[in-house]
């Protein structure tokens, strides 16, 4: 019978050690605290900067192109356009690569460590102006200087842009970081 008792004894010990381990454990593991979210005001500070720094009306005559970010970094632009200039329809596609893209937006100075968004769409030349269709649909890595994330990007731009100086007009509407947006194109001119 002693040999009993010495294994209920190192059964009742193993429990306990193992008891004690847990909670250390799980501090040891709740030492960082979760990334802060990115806010409504710098998601769309963030789309905003994705039209203003690149291009988001894709040129039929430089379809494919590199644009440097005003803090640093590139935006890299390939893609195809295809239209018939006589009737003025043209429907484009194409995917948006950022590296190390810095610059600043509403106050908010980011860099777009990484990532792409496509955009597809379709464009009816009309004179002065053009009605537009467009889709964003990627993921950024963006850093801002107190905090960091992945902003998943799905937008949509039903409207019109003037020819002679690129100002888009017209709803702005999807999910941006998170999200649920709806503005009209004309805030980010």
């Amino acid at each position: 019978m002693p040999m009993q008792r010495s294994s209920a004894r190192r059964g009742t010990v193993r429990f306990a050690i193992a008891a004690l381990s847990l909670p250390i454990a799980v501090a040891a593991g709740c030492g960082d605290d979760p990334p802060e979210p990115i806010t409504e005001a710098e998601a769309v500070a963030l789309l905003e900067a994705l039209g203003s720094v690149g291009q988001l009306v894709l040129d039929p005559a430089n379809p494919s192109s590199t644009t440097d970010c005003p803090g640093g970094g590139t935006l890299t632009y390939a893609g195809t356009v295809v239209g018939d200039p006589l009737s003025g329809m043209f429907t484009f596609n194409a995917k948006m690569t950022a590296s190390m893209c810095q610059f600043t937006s509403r106050g908010f100075s980011f860099e777009i460590e990484a990532g792409s968004v496509d955009q597809a769409g379709a464009m009816t030349v009309m004179g002065t102006s053009a009605e537009l269709d467009l889709e964003l649909d990627g993921n950024l890595d963006w850093s801002l200087p107190e905090k960091e994330g992945m902003c998943a990007v799905n937008v949509d731009l039903d409207g019109s842009v003037t020819l002679s100086n690129g100002e888009l007009t017209g709803p702005v509407t999807g999910m941006m970081c998170g999200h649920s947006i709806e503005l009209d194109a004309s805030e980010f001119n």
